[in-house]
C-alpha cells in the first residue's frame, strides 16, 4: 500500500494504513509526516526520549514572533536586545527632537509651539495613513469619531495636553527648571502604576526616583527666574506624562488596537485639535505667524525636520511603552533631560553653577541605578522562561512514557 505525500510515493505497512490509533484529525499537537485519505504517521511515536520535536503548530508560532512587526511584539516575546533597542531608540529620538524644539524656539525666535506642534501631529498622522494603503500596517478607519471620543477616551485628550504642555515648557523655560520640574513626572508616574496598573516597585526603583528628584532639586533650587507660564505649562506636562503612559500600556493591553493604530487616531485626533486652536488664535498663534520675520531655508531645514521627527518620536515612545514598562519610559525621558541639562550650555538661556553641575550629576546616578536593576532584571526573566520552555515539552514526554 502507497500514498502520495507530495509527490514522493510513501509504501505502508496494511496494518499502519487501518490506522486506528495514529490518525485522529481531532488530535492536536502532533507533528504529522505525510498524510492521505486516512492515513498518517504520528513521528512522536518514533521519537527517542530527550528529543524535542516541533509541530507544525509551533513552528507556526516562532516563525510569527520572529517575523511579526515591531509594534505588534510584547514585553514577553521581545527579547531583551529589542527591549533595549527600543530604550536607546526613544532616549535618541528625544534627544534630538528636543534640541530641534529648543534651537527652534530660542536660537530663532519663533515662538508658536502650537503650530509647531501641530506640523508633527499632521506628519504622523500622514505617515501613518501612507503605510496604512502600502499594506504595512492595518488599522480602520471607518467609526473614526466614535474610536477616539469614546473608545480611546480619555487618552487622545490627553496626549494632546501632554505634547502641547512640552513644547509650551520648552519654550518658556531654560534647562536647569525645565530639568527640575520635569522630574515630578518619575513620581507620578509611579504612583500610577501602583493606582492603575497595580505594580509593586522595590526599594531600588524607589531609591533610583529619589536620587533623581533629589539631584534635580539641588541642580536648579536656587534658579527664580522662572516664567508663570512656563512652569504652568511644565507641571501640566507632568500629569499628562503620568495618564499618557499608564493611558497608552492599558490600551495597548486590552488587544483591542493595534500599536500603529492607537498612534494614527491619537496624532489625527491632536491635529484637528491644534489646528482649531489655530483657527481660534489662540495664544495669539496666527499673530505671531504673521509678524515672524526669520523665516531663512535654515529656519525651514529646523521646522521640517521637526516636523518628520514627530512620526520618530511617536514610533519610539509606542515601542518603548509596549516593550517596557511606563516607568521605565518616564526614567528615559528623565534621563534624556539629563544629557539635556549637559548639551543645553550651547543655548543662551542656560545658566551653569556649580550646584546645577552636583545636581545633575546625583540625577545621572539614580538613572544608573535604576538602569542596571531593569537591565538584570529582564536578563533574568528572560532565562528563567527559557529554562521553563525548556524542560516543560520533556517532563511531558517523560510523563506520557510513565503512563504508557
Amino acid at each position: 500500500m502507497s500514498c502520495n505525500n507530495g509527490g514522493k510515493l510513501l509504501p505502508l505497512d496494511d496494518d499502519a494504513g487501518a490506522g486506528k490509533d495514529m490518525h485522529s484529525e481531532g488530535m492536536k499537537g502532533y507533528g504529522r509526516v505525510g498524510a492521505c485519505d486516512g492515513a498518517a504517521l504520528n513521528v512522536r511515536d518514533f521519537t527517542p526520549l530527550g528529543v524535542e520535536v516541533q509541530t507544525a503548530e509551533d513552528v507556526w508560532d516562532e516563525h510569527r514572533e520572529q517575523h511579526a512587526p515591531l509594534l505588534e511584539m510584547t514585553a514577553r516575546t521581545a527579547p531583551w536586545r529589542l527591549k533595549l533597542f527600543s530604550a536607546l531608540l526613544y532616549a535618541v529620538m528625544s534627544v534630538g527632537i528636543m534640541m530641534l524644539n529648543k534651537t527652534i524656539f530660542t536660537e530663532f525666535g519663533f515662538r508658536c509651539f502650537i503650530f509647531v506642534g501641530f506640523l508633527q501631529y499632521t506628519t504622523t498622522a500622514v505617515v501613518s495613513l501612507a503605510r496604512r494603503y502600502q499594506g504595512a500596517i492595518s488599522f480602520p478607519l471607518k467609526g473614526f469619531v466614535q474610536i477616539t471620543l469614546v473608545e480611546l477616551f480619555p487618552l487622545p485628550m490627553v496626549f494632546v495636553f501632554n505634547t502641547l504642555s512640552g513644547l509650551g515648557a520648552t519654550q518658556s523655560l531654560n534647562m536647569p527648571l525645565f530639568v527640575l520640574l520635569r522630574r515630578l513626572s518619575i513620581a507620578l508616574t509611579l504612583l500610577g502604576e501602583a493606582v492603575f496598573l497595580r505594580y509593586h516597585h522595590d526599594w531600588e526603583t524607589r531609591t533610583a526616583v529619589t536620587l533623581m528628584i533629589a539631584g534635580a532639586l539641588i541642580a536648579t533650587g536656587l534658579d527664580v527666574n522662572a516664567s508663570p507660564k512656563g512652569i504652568l505649562f511644565v507641571l501640566v506636562n507632568d500629569v499628562c506624562t503620568s495618564l499618557n503612559g499608564v493611558l497608552t500600556r492599558k490600551k495597548m493591553d486590552e488587544n483591542k488596537f493595534s500599536s500603529e493604530g492607537i498612534m494614527f487616531y491619537t496624532n489625527a485626533f491632536a491635529a484637528c485639535f491644534a489646528g482649531f486652536m489655530l483657527l481660534c488664535n489662540v495664544q495669539w498663534e496666527l499673530t505671531g505667524l504673521r509678524q515672524f520675520d526669520g523665516g531663512t531655508p535654515a529656519f525651514a531645514a529646523f521646522l521640517a525636520l521637526s516636523a518628520v521627527s514627530g512620526y520618530g518620536i511617536s514610533y519610539a515612545t509606542y515601542l518603548c511603552m509596549k516593550l517596557n514598562s511606563p516607568l521605565t519610559a518616564s526614567m528615559i525621558g528623565a534621563s534624556k533631560n539629563v544629557v539635556m541639562s549637559y548639551v543645553g550650555m550651547i543655548f543662551s538661556d542656560y545658566a551653569f553653577t556649580v550646584p546645577s553641575f552636583v545636581g545633575v550629576n546625583v540625577s545621572v546616578l539614580g538613572c544608573i541605578v535604576y538602569s542596571h536593576r531593569e537591565f538584570v532584571r529582564i536578563r533574568r526573566r528572560d532565562e528563567g522562561e527559557a529554562t521553563h520552555q525548556h524542560s516543560q515539552p520533556r517532563q511531558q514526554r517523560l510523563s506520557t512514557t510513565l503512563e504508557t
